[in-house]
């Protein structure tokens, strides 16, 4: 007779499975059940896009241990009026904008178990605003490390703990200009435990800095150019992002495990418009994004990218999250977690948004909001040789001769080919049959050289959009159509006309 047996013997990788398909919830109440099934079920760590909702905040729980994404309005899970100040490994950031003093401090939305600020500087400074705090993974009641924004006009100062309740600093951030806060704050630590801790700061400027945490206190440095006590931009970046940059009010800052970081970029007021400083414009859409990576070697050190190297990223009021993502979307069993994307949540209208980087579109969670990248600048000019003689053209510098004579007294029908490998000819035609055909060698004085051939191309030339150059490749599968020839129009006879360079011959000759 078989033996009977009880719930705890079911496989653990069924029962890993199994909680994959359940809300944060109810995954918490299934890991309670016995020791086997805890065992089996790795702890849930929910990240949290918090977004606001007519005064009231929800939020977006995902997890790269969940396959759920679980929306819940934080009214229901957190203390009564609480507004939350930042989100990050199961814990939400919380106070009390009405009684600031009864509520500051980080509650575990699944079990409410809290841990309040009770010695933060500045309890009694109520109109003191705090933008934004994070902090370090398992935080206790007698043990954290936690980072907020502080200070009036957007926030100039970061107050910081690394001993708890009773290790409570101010550390003005340093570089700052006279109308620049700070944007963002993350907190970031080494891989492995036990590995340097750091809040890197990045300002509404577009610089970083690192506030170095440890048990005696904290010091500033800036992220690059430390030996410059003023920010700058043209250093951090490259035209026309160093103008941009004041047309992008919303700033994140994502610092990944690899160490790889990214500055996002976003325009969440009107459309902006203006002039660059070295000629053209540009216009900044609505909600319009740009991603930079920081590269420490280059000068600038900030480049726009077109990709996030495979991750997704969350940003906003939650320490930034990035995850990796393998197989374009599986998103470790989130569903709809796409690689190379943004997350973030707009206020008005209130929306968790995800933004695509590489169709470059903007989205909610249900509908597609297409957003148009356009930064234009109007056409100029530049010689394509000898640019510094922009005013005096030099024909020995360009032909050799007979080729700098000639060119003015016998050749009265001039055309340019460019060709698709970036190849360039002139084709001169002289005496109304005969052509002469040169080549352009950038690197070369003369740069001008005369060609034998069109490098197996034939060229149709005359008053068709552009010169055409067709690689010929025995014959192209065109009847008729020879390689390295010129195909032209007689105007005096209105002829079509075909020049052989391999003969040196028309087909008038």
């Amino acid at each position: 007779m078989a033996s009977s047996r009880g719930w705890g013997d079911l496989p653990p990788d069924l029962l890993a499975l199994i909680a994959d398909g359940l809300t944060i919830k109810a995954y918490t109440r299934v890991r309670a059940v016995c020791t086997a099934w805890r065992a089996a079920i790795p702890a849930a760590s929910p990240s949290l896009l918090v977004r606001l909702d007519w005064n009231r905040h929800d939020a977006w729980f995902l997890s790269p241990r969940i396959s759920t994404a679980l929306h819940e309005r934080l009214a229901t899970l957190l203390p009564d009026r609480s507004v939350c100040l930042g989100s990050g490994h199961g814990w939400v950031a919380v106070h009390d904008p009405i009684f600031y003093e009864l509520q500051f401090g980080l509650v575990d939305p699944l079990t409410g178990v809290d841990i309040p600020f009770s010695s933060f500087p500045h309890f009694a400074e109520h109109k003191l605003r705090v933008s934004k705090v994070v902090f370090a993974p398992h935080p206790t009641p007698t043990d954290f490390t936690a980072a907020a924004i502080t200070g009036h006009d957007g926030g100039r100062v970061i107050t910081y703990t690394a001993q708890g309740n009773s290790g409570w600093a101010d550390a003005g951030c340093p570089r700052l200009g006279d109308r620049d806060s700070i944007a963002d704050v993350v907190y970031h630590e080494e891989r492995g435990g036990g590995g340097e801790r750091a809040v890197y700061c990045l300002a509404t400027s577009g610089d970083v800095h690192v506030l170095r945490l440890h048990d005696a206190g904290g010091a500033f440095e800036p992220l690059f150019d430390r030996g410059n006590a003023a920010f700058d931009a043209a250093a951090a970046f490259a035209p026309p992002y160093d103008t941009i940059r004041h047309c992008t009010n919303a700033k994140n800052l994502v610092v990944c495990d690899d160490g790889d970081m990214y500055q996002i970029w976003r325009n969440n007021t009107c459309t902006r418009m203006g002039p660059l400083p070295g000629g053209g414009e540009y216009r900044v859409e609505y909600n319009q994004m740009f991603v930079l990576r920081y590269h420490p070697r280059r000068r600038p050190c900030w480049v726009p990218v077109e990709d996030l190297g495979g991750r997704s990223v969350f940003v906003g009021k939650n320490n930034s999250v990035a995850l990796r993502v393998d197989g374009g979307g599986g998103g470790g069993g989130v569903p709809g977690l796409r690689a190379n994307c943004v997350y973030w949540t707009d206020i008005c209208p209130a929306r968790a948004k995800v933004f695509d980087m590489e169709t470059e579109g903007e989205q909610n969670f249900m509908h597609r909001v297409h957003i148009i990248i356009t930064l234009s600048s109007p056409a100029s000019f530049e010689p394509l040789f000898d640019k510094a003689s922009r005013r005096v053209f030099h024909p020995a510098v360009a032909f050799a001769a007979p080729h700098d004579m000639i060119r003015a007294s016998s050749t009265n029908s001039k055309n340019l080919v460019v060709c698709g490998d970036g190849h360039l000819y002139q084709t001169w035609r002289c005496d109304g049959v005969h052509i002469l055909v040169l080549r352009y060698h950038p690197r070369r004085r003369p740069c001008w050289l005369p060609a034998k051939d069109l490098g197996g191309y034939s060229v149709f030339v005359g008053k068709n959009n552009n010169a055409v150059a067709l690689r010929v490749d025995d014959g192209g599968g065109v009847p008729g159509l020879r390689g390295n020839c010129v195909y032209w129009i007689d105007h005096c006879s209105d002829e079509a006309k075909v020049f052989d360079m391999e003969t040196g011959k028309g087909n008038a000759d």
